[in-house]
This record gives structure tokens, sequence and C-alpha cells, in this order.
């Protein structure tokens, strides 16, 4: 029994998908659905590799690219995120301070991990299922769903913030074609 509706569950999924991406991209279904992203730092950084290839996972050069890609990535969805880094943070330039009232950047602190903090943050929303974890931790994951929160492998994220760049590139293509032949058509009067 529980094969058959996993079957169906995923057929059902991906008939959903397909009529969605039609109409709407999985960002914009992102921006419906969820109030806050809370993100498990270096989980992210493990998966993402393509950020900063060339430093250690936990370095601060990773740590500065996954900041700066969520600043982006919340600028464009309206969607406020946590990053939440397991350590204290006692390292961080100070010169390289970011900029957003979307983004904030947690450290667990010493004697805590990040899954601590990720746990209280989301049960002190009451299990809210506007609420998104993003994590690889199965661990976690489960938690997250019995406290009553979404979650997300950060395989999935990834693509949903390339997809988003992509819109984005898109509609900035869109733009610039539109107004240099604005510009072209007055020109030339």
């Amino acid at each position: 029994m529980n094969k058959i509706i996993w079957t169906i569950d995923i057929k059902f999924t991906v008939l959903c998908h397909n009529f969605l991406e039609k109409f709407h991209s999985k960002v914009n279904l992102l921006i419906v659905e969820f109030s806050k992203i809370i993100i498990d730092g270096y989980s992210l950084s493990h998966e993402w590799r393509d950020l900063a290839p060339e430093y250690p996972r936990y370095s601060e050069a990773c740590r500065e690219a996954i900041i700066n890609m969520m600043v982006r990535y919340a600028d464009y969805t309206g969607i406020p995120i946590i990053i939440v880094f397991d350590g204290s943070g006692k390292n961080l330039s100070k010169s390289k301070v970011f900029n957003s009232s979307m983004v904030e950047v947690v450290f667990s602190g010493g004697g805590k991990t990040a899954d601590e903090i990720i746990e209280r943050m989301v049960y002190k929303t009451g299990g809210s299922s506007k609420i998104l974890v993003v994590t690889d931790d199965h661990t976690e994951r489960e938690t997250v769903n019995a406290i009553g929160c979404q979650n997300m492998s950060c395989k999935q994220f990834i693509d949903d913030v390339n997809s988003a760049l992509n819109q984005i590139n898109q509609k900035l293509k869109q733009l610039n074609i539109k107004e240099k032949a604005m510009f072209n058509r007055y020109r030339n009067l």
C-alpha cells in the first residue's frame, strides 16, 4: 500500500510541477508559499561546490559567497532568510559587512550547534508551515517536519536559487533589448 501511495504522489507531483511550470516558475511558487527561509549554512556550503570552489567549505570566503548569493535571492524573492552557521564567527573580517534587511546571519556560538539554533527558531514559530528549513541533515529535516514546518534539501534549494538568478538575467536581457531599441529609435529621430 505504501508503494502505491508513493508512486501516486510522485506522479501527482510531476503532473503539478509540469502544470505550474507552464504558468509560474518554481521561484514564484516559493514567494507565495513561504514567509521565511532558515538555512543550515555549512550544510548548504558543502552541497554548493560552485560557490568559492577554490576555498575550503568552512572558510570565510565560502561563507561570504553563500551570504552574498542569499542577499541576491532574498532581494529577488522578497522572502527573509536566516543563515545559521556553526561556531562563533570570531574570524569574520570586519571590512566585509553585507547590507541587507532581508538576510540575517547567525552563529551558534560555543557549546551549541547550528541544528540546535534552527530547532529553537522553528519551535518558536509554533510550527508554521510557512517556514522553510534548508538542510541536508536528515534528522534535522524529520525534526522540522515533526514541529510542523517545511524542509527542503540543499540540492533542491540550489536549483531554485539558480532558477531565480536565471529569471533575473533573462528579465534584464529583455529589458536591455527594449531599452536599446527605444534609445536607437529616439537617436534616429
